[in-house]
Formats: C-alpha cells, sequence, structure tokens
C-alpha cells in the first residue's frame, strides 16, 4: 500500500493556471473551451484569489450588459480614465488592449 507522500504526483496537461481568481479562472474556463486538458491549482485553502476578496466584482466598461441597456462609453475616455488612475504604471498598449478585449471577454463569459 502506498501512503500520500510515496505516491507520484506528477500530471501532464496542457495548460497549467496557477491562481484561482477572477483572471485564472477565466483563463482556465477559455483553454477548456478551447479543448485543451486544464489544471487550476491553488495554494490558498480556499479558490477565488484577490477576486474573492473584491466581492467577485469586475469592471468592463461596454459590457454587454452595458450595451444591451444602451450604454456605450467612449473608448477613448474609457483609456484616458485608466491611464489617468493607474498613474503611469501600466502601459498605453496594455490599457487600450483591455478596453478593447474586456467586453468581448464578457461576451464569452456570457455565452458560457
Amino acid at each position: 500500500m502506498t501512503t500520500d507522500t510515496e505516491r507520484p504526483f506528477d500530471r501532464v496537461t496542457d495548460v497549467l493556471v496557477v491562481g484561482s481568481g477572477g483572471g485564472g479562472m477565466t483563463a482556465a474556463l477559455t483553454a477548456h473551451a478551447a479543448g485543451l486538458d486544464t489544471l487550476v491549482v491553488e495554494k490558498a485553502s480556499r479558490f477565488g484569489g484577490s477576486t474573492a476578496l473584491s466581492g467577485g466584482g469586475i469592471w468592463v466598461p461596454g459590457a454587454p450588459s452595458q450595451r444591451r441597456e444602451g450604454h456605450v462609453p467612449d473608448p477613448e475616455q474609457v483609456f484616458t480614465y485608466l491611464k489617468t488612475i493607474t498613474g503611469g504604471t501600466v502601459s498605453d498598449a496594455r490599457l487600450r488592449t483591455y478596453v478593447e478585449a474586456a467586453p468581448e471577454m464578457m461576451e464569452f463569459l456570457e455565452k458560457l
């Protein structure tokens, strides 16, 4: 009989996601939806990461739910706001990618 300490723990997977916060779980869901074998690992005793600490909230300007209600924010204003609140710690390219891709990400999550 083998004990837990003697049992090998190696596992082959297509995608290994470290952390179970909103970003990690979204990455895992995306990989799984693409047909990839996905494994999420978390060091904490509970899932959720910092997203759980924030109440699970996420700010996505131009999210599908906003657009359905007729609210379509100006991407340039959203970019300017993000640039201001991040104080130069995030590149313009990264901010623009968020402004463009975040609504698509929310649409993907809603569909799944």
